[in-house]
């Protein structure tokens, strides 16, 4: 029978084990993970766009933050960090609702 135990049997081991991998890697980094793909589909962008996005999103923000926190500290390295976090959703949120107004409503207060 089909089972979760036949994931880790075989030939399958190393796809799943892969794949957990994969996943758990891209949550690390943010959890955007979990809906970076419902984004893009209501934008009209392809299922694996999420992901590539995610990807280089956190690899450019892991490259950056080494670079800001050597130079200025912790504290401001993740003040820093959560401010653009969360204008980044502001404007996410903002293109999925669609919106005509050039500018999201939370930044114009």
């Amino acid at each position: 029978g089909r089972n979760v135990a036949s994931l880790y049997s075989g030939h399958l081991w190393n796809v799943t084990v892969s794949l957990q991998l994969l996943w758990i890697f891209m949550e690390m980094g943010t959890g955007l993970g979990s809906f970076i793909n419902v984004i893009c589909e209501d934008i009209g962008a392809g299922p694996y766009i999420g992901s590539a996005l995610t990807a280089l999103g956190s690899l450019t923000g892991s490259i950056l933050s080494a670079i800001y926190l050597d130079r200025v500290g912790r504290k401001p390295t993740i003040s820093v960090s959560t401010v653009l976090a969360s204008l980044a959703m502001i404007c996410a949120a903002w293109v999925v609702s669609g919106d005509t107004h050039p500018l999201p409503p939370l930044l114009l207060s």
